[in-house]
C-alpha cells in the first residue's frame, strides 16, 4: 500500500500508410479513474516508431493496482509499465 508514481510508455510500431487523425485513440483509467480521454500516441510521438511517456504522479494503490486502457475500435497498445513508490 502507498502513494506511486506511474509511468506509462507507448509506442506505435504498426506503419500504417497514412495514420489517421484518431487512430488507436485510447482512454486509460488508474485504480478506476479516468487520468486520459482520448490520447493518440501517434499524434503525441509525432508519427509511428516513436515513443510516449505518460506520467501519473499520487495514484493511490491499497491492494492492487488496476490499470484499464479501452479504445472505440477495440485495438489498444501499451509498451511499458513502471510504478515507483513516492515517500511521505
Amino acid at each position: 500500500p502507498g502513494n506511486y508514481r506511474v509511468r506509462l510508455y507507448f509506442a506505435e510500431l504498426e506503419i500504417p500508410g497514412v495514420p489517421t487523425p484518431n487512430h488507436r485513440s485510447q482512454n486509460i483509467q488508474l485504480q478506476g479513474r479516468n487520468v486520459e480521454r482520448d490520447f493518440v500516441m501517434v499524434k503525441e510521438a509525432g508519427g509511428t516508431m516513436k515513443g510516449v511517456v505518460k506520467s501519473f504522479s499520487d495514484v493511490k494503490v491499497d491492494q492492487d493496482f488496476t490499470l484499464e486502457l479501452s479504445a472505440e475500435d477495440g485495438k489498444t497498445l501499451i509498451s511499458g509499465i513502471e510504478l515507483i513508490r513516492q515517500q511521505g
